[in-house]
């Protein structure tokens, strides 16, 4: 009896920690935002929505986001994406991808073609995070959601996998 309420008294204090992390860079937000889904994320201090879902191919065959949004992409850099700084991104629950690469230091078309590959992402469990370059879509690092550094090999740089939790959505 003792082992299960000590049990439970640290999954509530987890809980508790988890949920003050997330809801300071995540809030729920107007579910229709998000076509496949009642649950969406903002993206603490920007117009960016983060909404759940899978889908077959290349990112841009993605129809997530919902009326008044587009899937975000490289365009999006200087209004958008790059108001996300790193130390934000990486504590966003999941791993959601955005079309557009950060590659070469910039912020480009993501392609299934080597140095093109690099699918941009935030969230804590997407697969490669780096302070190390600076420049990218996003301010202070890269996230990807590619699942290795040689994606394009195999022609999957910028496509769904089972990894990928939804993607980004920039308001129109």
């Amino acid at each position: 009896m003792k082992t299960a309420l000590a049990i439970v008294s640290v999954l509530l204090c987890m809980t508790t920690i988890v949920s003050a992390i997330v809801t300071d860079y995540v809030i729920q937000t107007d579910p229709r935002i998000c076509k496949n889904s009642v649950l969406a994320f903002k993206v603490h201090g920007t117009s960016v929505i983060a909404c759940p879902g899978g889908w077959s191919g290349h990112i841009s065959n993605s129809r997530l986001c919902g009326r008044g949004y587009h899937l975000c992409n490289k365009n999006d850099k200087g209004p958008k994406l790059s108001k996300i700084s790193y130390s934000h991104g990486i504590k966003i629950p999941g791993c959601y991808a955005f079309n557009a690469a950060h590659d070469f230091g910039q912020c480009i078309d993501c392609e299934n073609k080597r140095h093109h590959d690099d699918l941009g992402g935030v969230g804590v469990t997407c697969p490669r995070k780096t302070t190390s370059q600076s420049t990218s879509c996003l301010t202070g690092g890269t996230i990807d959601a590619a699942p290795n550094v040689n994606s394009s090999n195999n022609n999957k740089g910028c496509r769904y996998h089972p990894g990928i939790s939804g993607v980004l959505c920039c308001k129109n």
